[in-house]
């Protein structure tokens, strides 16, 4: 770990101190989760004896982990994963390759799993103590559910339903499921689903209020065309949208691309070192903008060049998480952030 106290200034004016560098402990990370100020989780879908690893920053140690499993607190090595917290002691995170909702404690100690009837869920959150948002396997019809959250069970009660067709910006799920992907967000009062193919960034309110927020670029979902079988769709032809979504109590931060998938760096690398195909394969997914949104009225404030790029990020008090890729080795940098 590398300590650090650099003032990085913006072309904008605004300010990120680089408080320290974290890499000894992680390898290849798709996801963080800060639960303070020096402690975060990571998942590490490669690394089979810790795919969910809790970190602290402070000591620079790796302090608990859960391998790959399909037992008690165990996750798969595939898909995505989602956190959310239920209450001050307790997280959830959702493993979409289980399709298994697993509840933790902050020492990292496995509680219980989720309980629910409709086998359609493939992932969830939980707004607050009483309610989660639920999005449904191959469901084209329907986006995302509203549902009672009641003693670890998502209940068969839906309180509000949002249809692919809410948004004529949403439709294209309607005709190809694997359009619909992105992260799930959810803050201190509302909830956001991003996407990682559209600018488009939903706010949902415990009370069911849908918003977007004004993103200072637009362009929708593809269409994506197929002749067997769904396809994704195409990062040459497609640009990155959403990657990561964070909140504090008064803003929203959204880490977003808005690049295609560079054809030409790829064939470079082809033809020289064939260790540089991934290295160009993950700067694809990574970026440094980070766009900031009022979180009462989800008007467009600023942008934020981070000094490395991220592919995902996390907000705790006053300092910004990023899981950045560096020189071909992933750090998390923790920054203090004023606005």
């Amino acid at each position: 770990m590398i300590w650090l106290c650099l003032v990085v200034q913006t072309t904008n004016g605004q300010e990120l101190k680089k408080i320290l560098v974290y890499q000894d402990n992680i390898y290849s990370p798709s996801a963080i989760f800060a639960l303070n100020e020096d402690t975060i989780l990571t998942v590490e879908l490669s690394n089979k004896e810790a795919v969910l690893s809790m970190h602290n920053l402070k000591n620079n140690s790796m302090i608990a982990s859960h391998p790959a499993g399909r037992g008690p607190g165990e996750l798969s090595q595939i898909e995505a994963k989602h956190f959310s917290m239920i209450d001050n002691d307790l997280f959830l995170l959702w493993d979409k390759g289980q399709r298994k909702g697993i509840v933790y404690d902050r020492n990292l100690t496995y509680i219980t799993d989720i309980r629910y009837n409709d086998r359609a869920i493939s992932s969830a959150i939980i707004l607050n103590d009483s309610l989660a948002i639920v999005r449904k396997f191959y469901d084209m019809q329907t986006l995302t559910e509203i549902r009672r959250f009641k003693d670890y069970e998502i209940t068969d009660d839906i309180l509000v339903k949002i249809d692919t067709d809410y948004y004529d910006s949403l439709k294209p799920i309607s005709h190809n499921p694997l359009v619909d992907q992105g992260p799930m967000f959810s803050g201190t009062d509302n909830a956001y689903i991003g996407f990682n193919y559209s600018t488009l960034v939903l706010s949902i309110s415990p009370n069911g209020t849908i918003d977007t927020l004004k993103t200072p670029r637009s362009f929708i979902l593809p269409t994506v065309e197929y002749d067997n079988g769904y396809s994704a769709p195409d990062h040459a032809i497609s640009p990155e949208g959403t990657l990561s979504i964070a909140t504090d109590d008064n803003y929203v931060y959204v880490l977003f691309s808005g690049k295609k998938f560079e054809v030409k760096p790829f064939m470079m690398a082809v033809k020289t070192i064939t260790g540089k195909i991934a290295d160009e394969f993950e700067k694809s997914d990574n970026s440094t903008e980070l766009q900031i949104f009022d979180k009462k009225t989800g008007n467009y404030i600023k942008s934020i060049e981070l000094p490395e790029m991220a592919k995902e990020i996390d907000v705790y008090g006053n300092y910004l998480y990023a899981l950045s890729y560096v020189d071909g080795f992933y750090q998390v940098i923790k920054y203090e952030l004023t606005l």
